[in-house]
């Protein structure tokens, strides 16, 4: 685990629904906002249907990846392949203040189509093999880290044609990499296939986990038996499925517990859970105390009785 943060692992399954046309997202600094909850109690380590590369502008991060254990620093950047459990957070000596990093979220195959249309050369399936990340830094590879730069620029910009200009780039800068890629990683992972075997089922707790859901039904989107099922899910995610629809359910809880003033009974049945004491008992073995309490120790303002106060362009706030 990552220095600093709880030793209990929870997954979680981050979809990121991209277009067809241009499957790319970028977030930057000043686009997303840092993890609200205290991370010693709620640790979340998660994976994507799609690779992600970080750059780090400033300061650092503590990069965890499939149980491995890496440093980002400054003027470096990060490619984790799809389906890769990992968790980045600060250094202990840097602030959330002074950290500044980008990050893009992307298809290569979807974004590549139109050079080739018959899918990528194999070579190029590097990027499927969960077994490490890839980090590059500005010192040892100023080609590709310029090349990466471009990218956030344009997709930052978004000058006129810029699309295009982003394929392009990004062409070169896959390229680049596939020939600093030894061929005996190019091979597709065990994960990644293993992975899209039961991605429906990850898909469709993520989609109804506030309803009452079957290990039958989670088999049958998989086109397996429950027993197989069963065991393919255990032996990919380290747990079972119903651990994964519980530990989503209680991720859920807290973000409301943090952001409305619902009562824990709303948030309880809202969620998925069946009782309110069965939510409590899961929650205190989870956080080591009770949703009332974890929600105390964490809201600096009431959420409720709001007053309405616009603000207007050349007026004095009230």
């Amino acid at each position: 685990m990552v220095k600093g943060h709880a030793t209990k692992v929870e997954l979680v399954y981050r979809e990121y629904k991209l277009s067809s046309e241009f499957p790319v997202l970028a977030l930057f600094p000043s686009e997303y906002i840092y993890q609200s909850f205290d991370s010693s109690v709620l640790t979340y380590f998660h994976f994507h249907n799609c690779i992600e590369i970080g750059m780090c502008l400033s300061g650092g991060k503590d990069l965890s990846v499939e149980g491995k254990h890496y440093t980002l620093n400054s003027e470096e950047f990060f490619i984790i392949p799809p389906y890769s459990m990992h968790f980045a957070g600060n250094l202990p000596n840097v602030s959330k203040d002074d950290d500044c990093c980008q990050y893009l979220y992307l298809d290569p195959e979807a974004l590549l189509k139109e050079f080739y249309p018959n899918g990528l050369a194999p070579e190029m399936n590097w990027y499927k093999n969960s077994n490490l990340p890839y980090l590059f830094s500005r010192k040892n590879n100023e080609e590709l880290y310029d090349l990466c730069t471009y990218l956030f620029e344009e997709l930052r910009d978004h000058q006129k044609e810029y699309t295009y200009a982003v394929k392009g780039l990004f062409l070169s800068f896959f390229v680049t990499i596939t020939r600093l890629i030894d061929t005996k990683e190019n091979e597709e992972s065990i994960r990644y296939q293993t992975m899209s075997s039961i991605l429906p089922a990850i898909d469709y707790i993520n989609k109804n986990y506030t309803q009452k859901i079957q290990l039958s039904d989670l088999a049958k989107n998989c086109y397996m038996s429950a027993a197989h099922f069963r065991s393919i899910f255990q032996d990919t995610m380290q747990q079972s499925p119903l651990k994964y629809l519980t530990s989503l359910r209680l991720q859920k809880a807290c973000e409301l517990l943090y952001s409305t003033e619902a009562t824990i009974l709303d948030i309880a049945m809202g969620v998925g859970f069946q009782s309110v004491s069965n939510f409590n008992r899961l929650f205190k073995e989870s956080f080591q105390t009770t949703p009332t309490d974890w929600r105390n120790n964490r809201r600096a303002i009431q959420k409720k009785n709001i007053r309405y106060s616009p603000f207007l362009k050349n007026s004095t706030p009230s």
